[in-house]
């Protein structure tokens, strides 16, 4: 008989609070747009934070009124929500990291230099992100995390290679991000329909 403990099933129950894909979506869209400012827009690396910021509110207010609807809400034990704090201050901080990276590097374009001459700085933003990822995965259990991490990372290295801008590793990346949570989403959206409970 296998026995298991409280601190499994919460971990269980934790994977799959984020199994419905709407941090993936929206952190990928955040990717996505980054890339396009620097690629398109890159006299105004200040738009960037834009879409983050409201995609930020988006997700929560969507949890809470749209989705705890249909599978109710789950109260985390002090132990988990000082990791989950501990998570998001390390998320938010490698994605202002590597905004800040980006910026620079659109910066020193501005001022004449090339990609060429950057060196490995460009693949920075994507490289940084990437681990974050890897960390993600192995303190959250979720697998998709891994194939996150791999894709920036790949993304990184064909900056490097290519002497790309680094909007583009953060466009393809993003919008691979935001094609599964999108799925994702979908398929939670289908198999939990909002249930009568008058």
């Amino acid at each position: 008989m296998t026995h298991t403990s409280l601190e499994d099933l919460e971990s269980q129950a934790y994977q799959d609070s984020l199994s419905d894909g709407l941090t993936d979506l929206a952190i990928g869209l955040s990717l996505a747009w980054i890339g396009i400012i620097w690629l398109w827009i890159e006299s105004l690396p200040g738009l960037a934070g834009i879409l983050p910021a409201v995609l930020t509110w988006a997700v929560a207010y969507i949890r809470g009124h749209i989705l705890d609807a249909r599978v109710g809400y789950v109260r985390w034990r002090a132990p988990r929500l000082s990791w989950q704090g501990r998570r998001l201050v390390l998320l938010a901080g490698l994605v202002m990291a590597a905004f800040l990276l980006g910026n620079g590097v659109m910066y020193a374009l501005r001022q004449g230099e090339t990609l060429g001459t950057q060196g490995i700085v460009p693949a920075l933003p994507a490289f940084v992100l990437g681990v974050g990822a890897f960390v993600g995965a192995a303190k959250a259990r979720l697998r998709r995390l891994w194939g996150y991490g791999v894709v920036l990372v790949a993304a990184a290295v064909v900056t490097i290679v290519a002497e790309a801008n680094p909007g583009a590793s953060l466009l393809v990346s993003g919008a691979i991000m935001a094609s599964i949570g999108a799925g994702l989403l979908t398929r939670f959206l289908r198999t939990h329909p909002v249930r009568d409970l008058g």
